[in-house]
């Protein structure tokens, strides 16, 4: 389906959902009210520990809070026999891992943070990355503003966010592809 029936579809979506009384609080999650937001996605958005168990369940381990940010993933065995055969074999049914530097992390948190109706915090950002996101893509930023994509503004407790218009989140891969993170790989 081409780019532009899917943007004529997803805010049809959106009006629809929102008129029946549903709010979008991610791409393609919409909740009654904030207190039935999914407490389960917000770990994986913020980069929250979990652990996955089953077949192709996913897994996130965190560094020590004081260095830089880092982190391992790892997904369990696709196929449910596979996986069985390693859990009797007394194996971990890992599959696959990949480590995640400041780099990765910081350039998944800007991803993340525009698929969401909250976005991102800068300040909250700078703390945990050590750079200024929105002074890095000053241009960027005011470009996606003056075409109805993001806003910035004062937080609910004070500080910076980026935030994406409902225009935005229905390009809000493209939006995260197109900015700068300059960190260390």
């Amino acid at each position: 389906m081409p780019e532009g029936e899917q943007a004529v579809l997803f805010e049809l979506t959106h009006r629809f959902l929102a008129d029946a009384g549903y709010c979008a609080y991610e791409v393609s999650n919409f909740a009654r009210s904030r207190d039935h937001e999914s407490r389960h996605n917000r770990k994986y958005w913020d980069h929250t520990p979990y652990l996955g168990l089953g077949p192709s369940a996913h897994s996130l381990a965190t560094a020590d809070a004081s260095a830089l940010p880092a982190a391992r993933r790892w997904w369990n065995e696709l196929r449910t026999p596979r996986w069985e055969s390693r859990v009797a074999a007394g194996e971990r049914p890992v599959e696959s891992e990949e480590s995640l530097g400041p780099k990765a992390l910081a350039t998944e948190a800007v991803m993340l943070g525009l698929r969401t109706t909250a976005g991102i915090d800068l300040d909250g950002f700078t703390a945990r990355y050590g750079v200024d996101l929105r002074a890095a893509n000053d241009a960027l930023v005011a470009r996606l503003a003056a075409e109805g994509h993001l806003v910035v503004h004062a937080g609910p407790e004070g500080g910076r966010w980026l935030v994406p218009t409902a225009s935005g989140l229905a390009v809000a891969d493209g939006m995260a592809a197109a900015f700068d993170v300059p960190l260390p790989s």
